[in-house]
């Protein structure tokens, strides 16, 4: 019987060093969020991040230990955040910050907040949905359910030019999802408990070894299962994301929430060829600094070039040109889309000639992209004249300014008329 048990523990101890969770600082929070929440193809856009609170407590995390369905992603916690990895020896594992709290937070559960973690992502989505799932771990359970101090964590957004947020860290019947509200007692289907890490016990072993291995890698006292925050969004509109966690009332007791690896995403999100375009050009604005913005306005690409043409001129400047073949090339390779391509004047001179002046612009871009092989079909030139300026015409700087083309690239199964 000793000699079966030795065995049975030196296997234990063998498949238990492939069942381990580790956590890094290696990357940036903009890192963690561009590389590691968003994959390729996921229909979501990252335009800004931020983070505020102790740079100890955002790390990435990956989790080999059986009986987590979640192996890998951001987390984020009141404490240090490497200190999720260690055996689950007490019930009050630990660590002042020194950090404020979040006024979010704190208006949240009507209480004072300290440690927050805030990782704020701008975005936006290229169909009408967004998610992302996760749990939530905490060294609270199970002494302080009902207590009414649990530490706080939320899933914030908002339109970013609205004031009132939206928290996505609830159950399907709207439930905040929080230590007093998922516990061995209430909702406690989402309930997993961590019990403490006795050794290398053999009975423990045999009787349940998914906790176990747990319960020698993972220190918070219990957790919940996976969840899946989800929201209603209008694509192509900016959004602003907050993910936050914080103490309440003390500095103590840690928690902590993990973020799935590649799991920020639109899931009705079908690949249009204009994004496509998009991404291409996405690279090519990093050769042009401030040159060329690009925005959405609903389903349409916006592009719209800061090199002006010369007064009471038609003729592309040569600095134009790089661009201009990048965009051919983009064209070339991408079939499904078509450019509105629009010229702009500034006010100086009457309508009539402004008008034909600013589509002679369109005119010579759309001639420049003909002779790198993108069909006429594909483009339809427009002159606007000196309507909708992007500066003020009373200087010759703002003047300059409107001395420019926007292309508007559309998504269509039909060729245009030139």
């Amino acid at each position: 019987m000793i000699r079966f048990a030795v065995i049975a523990l030196f296997i234990f101890l063998s498949v238990n060093t492939s069942a381990q969770l580790w956590v890094r600082y290696h990357y940036t929070p903009d890192e963690l969020v561009r590389e590691k929440l968003v994959k390729a193809g996921s229909g979501v856009k990252i335009l800004n991040v931020s983070y505020h609170g102790s740079r100890n407590s955002i790390a990435y995390f990956n989790n080999n230990t059986p009986g987590f369905n979640i192996k890998r992603g951001i987390l984020l916690s009141t404490g240090y955040a490497r200190n999720v990895s260690a055996p689950n020896r007490t019930g009050n594992s630990g660590a002042p910050m020194g950090y404020p709290g979040d006024r979010d937070l704190s208006r949240l559960v009507n209480n004072r907040t300290n440690d927050a973690a805030v990782l704020s992502i701008e975005f936006i989505s290229y169909a009408d949905s967004v998610q992302f799932r996760y749990f939530f771990g905490s060294e609270e359970y199970p002494e302080y359910v009902n207590k009414g101090v649990n530490d706080v964590f939320a899933f914030f957004i908002r339109k970013s030019d609205e004031m009132e947020y939206q928290n996505l860290a609830q159950l399907k019947d709207g439930t905040p999802v929080a230590v007093d509200n998922i516990n061995n007692q209430r909702n406690n289907e989402y309930y997993i408990p961590n019990t403490y890490f006795t050794g290398y016990d053999y009975h423990e072993m045999q009787d349940d070894p998914v906790n176990a291995y747990r319960s020698q890698e993972f220190t918070f006292d219990g957790f919940t299962t996976e969840l899946v925050a989800a929201t209603k969004v209008e694509p192509y509109v900016k959004y602003e994301l907050k993910i936050a966690i914080a103490d309440v009332g003390d500095d103590l007791y840690d928690s902590g929430v993990f973020l799935e690896q590649g799991s920020l995403e639109a899931p009705e999100f079908k690949k249009l060829a204009i994004h496509d375009v998009e991404w291409g050009l996405e690279k090519v604005q990093a050769s042009f600094q401030d040159k060329i913005d690009l925005r959405y306005e609903q389903d349409t690409l916006v592009v719209t070039s800061h090199i002006g043409f010369e007064f009471n001129k038609h003729d592309i400047s040569a600095t134009y040109n790089e661009f201009l073949t990048q965009l051919a090339q983009i064209m070339n390779k991408t079939e499904g889309v078509v450019l509105n391509i629009n010229g702009y004047t500034d006010s100086v001179g009457t309508d009539t000639y402004n008008f034909n002046l600013s589509r002679k612009r369109a005119l010579s871009i759309a001639n420049f992209l003909v002779n790198q092989g993108v069909a006429r079909s594909r483009m339809k030139c427009n002159g606007l004249g000196s309507n909708e300026p992007i500066a003020p015409d009373s200087t010759e700087a703002g003047r300059a300014k409107n001395r420019r083309v926007e292309f508007h690239i559309i998504q269509s199964s039909e060729e245009v008329a030139f």
